[in-house]
């Protein structure tokens, strides 16, 4: 089975605490920008909330959002069981934000069912043998009759740490010479009652189109995951303070920025202030076009347009990367 990092139960409660103590000052820091004290609460890399002149927050159309997005490698065996601080949010249809590809385990023998991609396979131009397995909506806590592929079953409570399993239909099973990976996109929010809580990517404020003088700017989110940053993964804040507006993008970066960080053992690894400024900035989605057709950004010189770095859902596509973190993956 395949798990993904969860956090231990005894730092959830004062973690999501320290969230929600974050978010709240972000409100103070607005209504009290004449008083210095509250925006140096608030004191961040790249942030404009320090030394008593805080940014504004015009009203925008949507929610402040984290989004991030995954990937993981599945074992070849019926079910993979997924651990993480954000579930995954069903659309009208029962599907979840995920996409599933299958390549093979060894690429110097394809085999035949990667050749052709039939049923319900779908191939991709990727220029690999690699077809994408078609997903099974779930209704009613079912998959759907008479549908071949794979498909999400929230965890029940005899599972716990589990947001729940990818399964696979009896004729979709993946064989030993098949390698299945899974790539998924999720949205959370921060609310004062519930903390980090999962959101649908479409309910998202697009980022503000006139932040892009902000590219290149040290950012840290506002939303944050409780038990830090994944290196395997890619976060984008959409509507930062520290850009404006516009996007912050976290790139691979490893550990937690929360200010408390350190203080005692349930706390997760800290980022390093290197790493917060090689994979902390503000970006903006460089291609294709984006939300309401909002035209592709234009990378400074000292960026490179990165391709796919959010995978799936409305802000999916390219975003402009320092060169030299780029060229680290």
């Amino acid at each position: 089975m395949a798990y993904v990092r969860m956090p231990s139960p005894h730092a959830i409660d004062r973690l999501q605490m320290l969230a929600i103590v974050r978010r709240i000052s972000t409100v103070l820091c607005t209504l009290l920008c004449s008083t210095a004290s509250a925006c140096e609460l608030l004191h961040e890399i790249g942030s404009d909330c320090t030394h008593g002149a805080c940014a504004t927050t015009p009203g925008l159309p949507g929610e402040a959002c984290l989004i991030e997005s995954w990937t993981r490698t599945l074992l070849g065996d019926e079910e993979a069981l997924v651990s993480r601080e954000v579930s995954l949010v069903r659309d009208a249809e029962g599907r979840v934000p995920c996409e599933l590809r299958w390549t093979p385990r060894d690429p110097r023998q394809v085999p035949d069912v990667l050749r052709n991609c039939r049923g319900f396979l779908e191939p991709e131009s990727t220029g690999a043998p690699t077809c994408r397995v078609q997903q099974v909506p779930v209704v009613n806590g079912a998959p759907l009759s008479g549908r071949e592929g794979f498909y999400f079953l929230e965890a029940s409570a005899s599972i716990p740490g589990s947001i729940g399993a990818f399964r696979f239909t009896p004729r979709a099973v993946p064989t030993a010479d098949v390698q299945s990976s899974i790539t998924c996109t999720t949205a959370a929010t921060l609310t004062a009652r519930a903390g980090l809580t999962s959101t649908a990517a479409d309910s998202c404020a697009s980022p503000a189109p006139t932040a892009s003088s902000r590219i290149g700017a040290a950012c840290v989110p506002d939303i944050t995951p409780l038990q830090g940053f994944d290196s395997q993964d890619v976060y984008l804040e959409n509507t930062s303070r520290a850009c404006n507006l516009g996007s912050c993008l976290v790139f691979h970066l490893a550990g937690s920025t929360d200010p408390e960080c350190g203080i005692d053992m349930t706390q997760p690894v800290c980022a390093s202030a290197r790493a917060l400024r090689e994979r902390a900035f503000c970006s903006c989605r460089c291609g294709p076009a984006g939300q309401g057709g909002a035209k592709p950004c234009t990378c400074p010189d000292d960026f490179r347009c990165v391709p796919s770095v959010v995978a799936l859902g409305p802000f999916a596509g390219s975003y402009c990367v320092p060169a030299g973190t780029a060229e680290l993956f």
